[in-house]
């Protein structure tokens, strides 16, 4: 068919895979253009991958989206989380508790922990939860990408520039609304400007939960003031904290618009679920 002869297919000659494109639209705008098209990555499938509408590892190309891969915990939370502890021997019995946990924004760690051993052993303290309360020592990574446009960022602390990682030269604005990730804003130099999520329907949201052994070290230094349990380390010791629903973090804004500098021509998009394709197909 005319599809695939229009394919194109770019092999990669160190691991083998292909990424294989198909033009389908060219979406004109002022100033820039939009390239809508299939794109499938042949990079492998992963444990409990879903099949996507469009098939398995097959993308459409065209939108936007800014994801987030969390380092820690979510960077913007300060607040409580659930706990739980158990020996790996007796996993059923756990002991459930509160905790805690300040994001990398709210965290504040030593910056001489590299020749202070004192201070050292206090990261690796609140890392795992000293005092009930956990401290988060990493920044959270976002991926953006759009048309004619991709790159990362990460935002070191709160209300800070982010740090970008990106060919093209660009500016970033982080949005908030009552301590809640709302979206971002990309304005590249020649003036084209990205909004991703901005509204309640343009985001993602998920719940976080991260399970540990905690360190053979800490628990040496705190076995008398953290643990009571009558037993070595050799039992080996398990931690987990997880968000509630009710708190899930934003973990991907969906491309919004595209306004060109050309009169304010702008692009726009929208969405839908599964749930509303289904819903939708059950009613044709």
């Amino acid at each position: 068919s005319s599809l695939v002869r229009n394919a194109t297919a770019s092999p990669n000659l160190y691991t083998g895979a292909v990424n294989v494109s198909i033009p389908l639209y060219t979406l004109p705008a002022q100033g820039m253009s939009i390239p809508i098209g299939l794109v499938y990555q042949s990079n492998g499938v992963k444990v409990n991958e879903k099949n996507g509408p469009l098939g398995m590892t097959w993308a459409l190309q065209g939108g936007g989206t800014v994801a987030r891969v969390v380092r820690g915990y979510p960077d913007e939370f300060n607040g409580e989380m659930k706990k739980e502890i158990w020996l790996e021997t007796d996993p059923n019995k756990k002991e459930k508790s509160s905790v805690k946990v300040k994001g990398n924004w709210y965290s504040y760690f030593p910056t001489d922990y590299q020749t202070n051993l004192d201070n050292y052993n206090k990261i690796l303290d609140y890392k795992e939860g000293k005092d009930d309360e956990i401290w988060d020592s990493e920044p959270d990574k976002f991926f953006f990408s759009a048309p004619g446009l991709a790159g990362s960022f990460y935002i070191p602390k709160k209300n800070a520039a982010p740090i970008i990682h990106c060919d093209a030269d660009i500016d970033i604005q982080v949005h908030f609304e009552n301590n809640e990730l709302m979206g971002f804003v990309i304005t590249t130099a020649s003036g084209i400007c990205y909004e991703f999520g901005m509204n309640k329907n343009y985001l993602e949201k998920q719940t976080f939960s991260t399970e540990s052994k905690i360190s053979e070290a800490r628990f040496k230094r705190r076995k008398d003031t953290d643990y009571h349990f009558d037993f070595e380390f050799e039992d080996c010791i398990y931690s987990k904290t997880w968000i509630e629903d009710k708190n899930a973090y934003t973990s991907s804004c969906y491309l919004k618009r595209i306004i060109t500098p050309f009169h304010g021509d702008a692009i726009q998009y929208s969405y839908e679920t599964g749930e509303d394709l289904e819903n939708s197909q059950a009613q044709s």
